[in-house]
C-alpha cells in the first residue's frame, strides 16, 4: 500500500524543509520494502528510531547525490558538542554540513535534527508519560546547541501516532507545553505533514529550538 502524504510548511526554512521531504521519502521506502519489526510489536507504529536510523543510513549515498549540498550526515560526534559528566552523550542523530570530514566540529554544521518518536496519541492530550521527559531533554541538547554552536539551526523532529484531523492544532499546544517546561526556549514549526499506511496515520512536526 502507497502512502498518501500532505505538507504544509508554516516558516519557511530550507533546512526544515529539506530533511523533512527526506524524511518522507525514507519512511516510504522502509515501509514498502520486506522489513518487519521484531520487537516491541505493540509499539505504536511500524518501525522505531534506529530502524529509521539504519534505514536512513542505507540510503544515504543517493540521499546525498540527489542533495548536492548541504550533505546530510547520521549518527555521528560533533567536536565541541555536549558534555555531561553523569551521562554518555552519543552522536548527534543527524545533521547537515557543506562537504564531507573525518571529523566534524560545529563550526562545520549548519544544522542539526534530533528524532523522537513514534510517538502514542495520548502525547497529544497531555501524558506525561516515557516520551515527554525524553522530548524535553532533547529540547534542553538543542538548546545549548543553539547557544553554542555559532550560525547553526537547531531542530526537533516528532514523529506522533494520531487519526485526529485535529493534530496540528494539538501539536501546537504541545510546543506551548514544552516552552513552560523550559525556560527562555521558543519553538516554532518549520515543517508538518502526514503519512497514512494501513489506516494509521502519522504526523510529523519539525520545530527549530531558538532562545527567547
Amino acid at each position: 500500500m502507497k502512502f498518501k502524504m500532505r505538507n504544509v510548511v508554516n516558516i519557511q526554512d530550507d533546512y526544515a524543509f529539506k530533511f523533512g521531504k527526506a524524511l518522507e521519502i525514507i519512511i516510504d521506502s522502509l515501509m514498502n520494502s520486506d522489513f518487519e519489526r521484531k520487537k516491541n510489536l505493540g509499539a505504536p507504529f511500524s518501525f522505531n528510531e534506529n530502524n529509521l536510523r539504519k534505514h536512513f543510513s542505507d540510503c544515504i549515498e543517493n540521499i546525498n547525490i540527489n542533495n548536492l549540498n548541504p550533505k546530510l550526515i547520521i549518527e555521528r560526534k560533533i567536536n565541541g558538542d555536549l558534555k555531561s559528566i553523569n551521562k554518555r552523550h552519543g552522536g548527534t542523530d543527524y545533521f547537515y554540513v557543506d562537504k564531507f570530514c573525518d571529523t566534524y566540529h560545529h563550526s562545520d554544521v549548519l544544522a542539526t535534527f534530533e528524532i523522537k518518536g513514534p510517538t502514542r496519541p495520548s502525547l497529544l492530550k497531555g501524558s506525561k508519560v516515557n516520551w515527554p521527559p525524553k522530548i524535553i531533554a532533547d529540547i534542553k541538547k538543542q538548546m545549548w546547541r543553539n547557544l553554542n554552536f555559532s550560525n547553526c539551526s537547531n531542530y526537533i523532529v516528532l514523529l506522533i501516532k494520531s487519526n485526529n484531523i485535529h493534530t496540528h492544532n494539538q501539536v501546537m499546544s504541545l510546543y506551548k507545553v514544552m516552552e513552560d517546561d523550559v525556560a527562555g526556549v521558543n519553538l516554532y514549526e518549520c515543517f508538518s505533514g502526514s503519512i497514512l499506511f494501513h489506516s494509521s496515520l502519522l504526523h510529523i512536526s519539525i520545530a527549530r529550538v531558538s532562545s527567547i
